[in-house]
């Protein structure tokens, strides 16, 4: 039980947190990436991978890790305001993301955010691709 009110929670939290930030699309006159997926995918995706937080927190052991998820989960919605100031700025904070998100899988043992890990890797030739071939700052 305690597993699936921590997967609600994080689920209901980090998309009131996404909402209030607003959302983040593709900077005017940015073409696609190849591999883009459609709009409506990132709406389905986020909160599986929010609630896959959720069982990471509550499955974790040490208090280091759920720490290391805590700030995993800050960073990720940090990224929300880097990328609207710049694509370069939120490609550096989802660098960072995502290293810390491969560790907590690889080293931290917390094999339920794998899903979320492949998704970040995405995310960063997403953005990557913005960044190289999106408008310049206004």
């Amino acid at each position: 039980m305690r597993v699936v009110v921590y997967a609600v929670a994080t689920v209901v939290v980090a998309s009131a947190v996404s909402t209030l930030i607003g959302p983040v699309g593709y900077p005017p006159g940015t073409p696609r990436p190849p591999l883009a997926p459609p709009p409506w995918a990132f709406g389905v995706v986020w909160p599986v991978l929010y609630a896959t937080i959720g069982v990471a927190l509550a499955t974790a052991r040490e208090p280091i890790l759920r720490a290391a998820v805590l700030a995993n989960l800050a960073l990720n919605l940090s990224w929300l305001v880097a990328f609207r100031r710049s694509a370069v700025a939120g490609l550096g904070v989802l660098v960072a993301l995502t290293g810390l998100t491969w560790a907590l899988v690889v080293r931290g043992g917390l094999w339920v955010l794998l899903p979320y890990a492949l998704w970040l890797s995405f995310a960063t030739y997403l953005n990557a691709w913005i960044a190289g071939w999106g408008a310049p700052p206004p």
